[in-house]
């Protein structure tokens, strides 16, 4: 543990600009590898430790990638709008991506909706 957190802390840092985010990361990386340890062959622990980090980081920013979206979106409309304007913009956006949904192919809006919305 003393040997690879401070590695895998870096990278998970890097990677989410988060030090919360980082050390809840790199924990969960420990916690895979006590729940696996009498299963697990592996011949560079190292390696395998990084490897989780890197899919943890991966799966981490799937499920925050709305979040930051939002967060631009927010930055965009700046504290000088209305929540009127903003109400309006977002309506007016939300009744855009439906259009645009519903030009899809059925498949193609079903498989778009799953990804995007429900982050499957």
């Amino acid at each position: 543990y003393e040997h690879y957190w401070p590695g895998l802390y870096r990278t998970a840092y890097f990677k989410t600009g988060r030090r919360e985010v980082a050390e809840e990361l790199v924990q969960e990386v420990f916690v895979r590898l006590w729940d696996k340890r009498q299963t697990l062959l592996f011949d560079n622990a190292g390696a395998w430790l990084h490897t989780c980090l890197r899919h943890l980081v991966i799966d981490y920013v799937r499920k925050n990638a709305h979040e930051q979206q939002y967060l631009v979106y927010l930055h965009y409309l700046g504290p000088e709008r209305s929540s009127v304007d903003a109400e309006t913009e977002l309506a007016d956006l939300s009744q855009a991506l439906d259009q645009a949904l519903r030009s899809l192919p059925p498949k193609t809006e079903t498989i778009f909706r799953l990804s995007r919305f429900e982050q499957l």
